[in-house]
Parts: C-alpha cells; sequence; structure tokens
C-alpha cells in the first residue's frame, strides 16, 4: 500500500523565479523508514511542510493513503502525525492537557488513548512531569511530548524534522524505539536528518535533495551490502559534486 505519494510537486516563495521544491516525486509504502537528507536551505523543512499541508504548493499532487491533499484534506490529515523542528506546543497547557487535547481533535477513544500514553510515557519516562505545564520542559522533554501528541492516533504516516536534533543519547534511543515501533505496527515514517550514522542503522530508505532538486535515492539495505564507504561520507562526496555542477 502507497502511504504517501508525491508527483511532481513545486513549490516556491516568490512566484516562480526562485523554486524552493523543483519537480519532486517520493512514494512511501506501508511499514518502512525513509531518511530525508540534505545541507541546511536545500528544501527539506519546505517539502515536509508541503506535504503535511501547512505550506502551499504551485504544481503537481500529494496523496496519503489515497486521500488528494487539495481535494480531500480532512481525510488525508487525519492519517499524518507531524512533528516540526520547533517542538511547537501550548506551552501553558500540561503535558496531560496537550496530548489530550490532540487525541480529541483526532477522536481517540479513551480507552486507546490511555493505553498509548502510558506506554508513551514508560518509553520517554516523562510521568513525574506529565502534569506540569510544558513551559517548564527541557528541550528534548518538549521533543518528546510533542513526538507523543503526533502519534497519539497512531496515524499511518508519521512525518518529523529533525526529531533528534538537542537530543542526548538516552532520549535519542528513546525516540527511535517509537520510530521502530510505529514501523512494526504498520506506519510510515518520513524524517529529515543530519545524523547519517542513524538514518544508516535504522531506515530502509533515504533520499538526498539539493537544491530543491531530489538527487539520490537509497536503498539503505543495499548500498550496505555493497558500498566500502559510509552513507555520511557518500552524502559528503554526492552533495561536493552537486555543488561543483551548479
Amino acid at each position: 500500500m502507497e502511504v504517501l505519494k508525491v508527483e511532481n510537486l513545486n513549490k516556491s516563495y516568490t512566484g516562480g523565479r526562485s523554486w524552493q521544491n523543483k519537480d519532486i516525486s517520493i512514494t512511501l509504502n506501508e511499514g518502512e523508514i525513509v531518511g530525508f537528507l540534505g545541507m541546511n536551505g536545500m528544501g527539506k523543512t519546505t517539502l515536509l511542510k508541503s506535504i503535511t499541508g501547512i505550506h502551499s504548493f504551485d504544481e503537481g499532487t500529494v496523496a496519503v493513503c489515497g486521500y488528494d491533499l487539495l481535494q480531500q484534506p480532512l481525510l488525508a490529515k487525519a492519517e499524518i502525525g507531524f512533528v516540526p523542528d520547533n517542538h511547537s506546543t501550548f506551552e501553558k497547557l500540561t503535558g496531560r492537557e496537550f496530548v489530550n487535547f490532540s487525541a480529541d481533535v483526532y477522536g481517540v477513544p479513551t480507552d486507546i488513548r490511555q493505553a498509548r500514553i502510558a506506554e508513551y510515557l514508560n518509553i520517554f519516562k516523562l510521568e513525574h512531569a506529565f502534569d506540569r505545564q510544558i513551559k517548564s520542559y527541557s528541550h528534548g522533554m518538549k521533543q518528546k511530548i510533542a513526538i507523543m501528541a503526533s502519534f497519539i492516533h497512531s496515524p499511518k504516516l508519521w512525518v518529523l524534522d529533525e526529531p533528534l536534533v538537542g537530543l542526548d543519547v538516552g532520549s535519542q534511543r528513546e525516540v527511535l524505539t517509537i520510530l521502530l515501533s510505529a514501523k512494526e505496527n504498520g506506519s510510515s515514517v518520513f524524517f529529515s536528518s543530519h545524523n547519517l550514522d542513524i538514518v544508516e542503522r535504522i531506515c530502509d530508505r533515504a533520499f538526498v535533495i539539493h537544491d530543491g532538486v531530489l538527487i539520490k535515492e537509497y536503498n539503505i539495505r543495499k548500498f550496505k551490502e555493497k558500498s566500502k564507504i559510509s552513507l555520511e561520507e557518500e552524502f559528503v562526496k554526492i552533495t561536493e559534486v552537486a555543488n561543483e555542477e551548479k
């Protein structure tokens, strides 16, 4: 099953004079984790916000679980969980209030949400802070509560923008546990990251974007079998070539 299908997406902020995303086509299948790689300013966040409906786009189509994002926006967005790079939350709410608010938005039944909350609190070790206002949380705690709220409805497509930035090793491991659990349950995960070691370790595939254009797709298993260098070394190599060809 295709969980995400992006076809020929074009996005600019200046009426087509400067493309942030140019002719992007991506497909994510059910139950896979896909990394999204690129240097800063190359169009990663723009694409993630376009496929989640936060940004409009100029041309192309986006379908989530078969629902066209423009023609059937509520049905498409109901299948998406999104974690932005700034872990945006309502900071005057407690963690419990924020997660329950998200569960209410997506119509998650009480018994199901309580079971999921208990599971995530155990993984993230947030029991002690769940009834405190989010404004008192550390960066890592805010990231974890944003992840909990985005996944409380168990979306088929989970999109995360740099979910590991600023997290210590223990917190990174907790987030990766959630990502792998989502895959096991049949959800698809699409996340941007500068940590290529982790992408190489947990992803099924990875895309590289440069100057708004997709320049490479990797099957990670095949890459590791055939390549004599790491994904990080490969990434540096192909981006240097792309810069020279500009």
